[in-house]
């Protein structure tokens, strides 16, 4: 399955979180290239394109809500993204004074096996002391050190998977973390 995170090293880590990126941006482009006309469609509405190619019709429509949606019609599969994220949308603690970024995208994307939610926090603490937090926080630990930046891999109380990478960056840490909330 696409988000199923089975993590033994440092370059699985890597190439989890890259592919994730990679397909919500995927998402992104999609939508503007159809609004633009380079895709081929057989249908746009204002807020609603339809792309029908020979392996199937996929239907990429933009709420009011900043939201984007993308069924398949093949597979019956429906992706949602969503910006606007609270901690509340998350199974483990935030760290203590830490702020929504301004400058980081957050999102809550729907996927068949549940709920991706990538949020980004800035705190004034050192990274540390943010990494001393996690790892008591999440379970299972896994934890991979870089020069700039340490990622923290688990899972949550709960028992979702959970990705935390802490970083510093223009005299803040910078705290990014994904949890994956599978369907029940």
């Amino acid at each position: 399955m696409f988000f199923e995170q089975t993590i033994s090293n440092k370059g699985d880590a890597v190439a989890i979180m890259t592919r994730n990126k990679i397909f919500i941006a995927c998402i992104l482009a999609l939508f503007g290239l159809a609004q633009i006309g380079i895709i081929g469609c057989t249908k746009q509405e204002k807020n609603k394109i339809t792309i029908q190619s020979s392996s199937g019709k996929v239907d990429i429509e933009k709420k009011g809500d900043n939201s984007i949606k993308v069924t398949d019609e093949k597979t019956g599969a429906v992706i949602s993204a969503q910006e606007g994220i609270s901690p509340a949308d998350l199974s483990i603690k935030v760290y203590p004074n830490a702020q929504i970024s301004k400058s980081d995208t957050s999102m809550k994307v729907e996927v068949p096996q549940g709920t991706l939610i990538n949020v980004f926090f800035v705190v004034n603490d050192k990274p540390g002391k943010v990494v001393d937090f996690y790892s008591k926080e999440v379970k299972n630990v896994f934890t991979s050190k870089s020069a700039d930046r340490v990622s923290i891999f688990g899972k949550t109380d709960a028992g979702n998977s959970i990705t935390v990478v802490i970083n510093e960056q223009g005299g803040h840490t910078k705290i990014y973390l994904q949890e994956m909330i599978p369907k029940k």
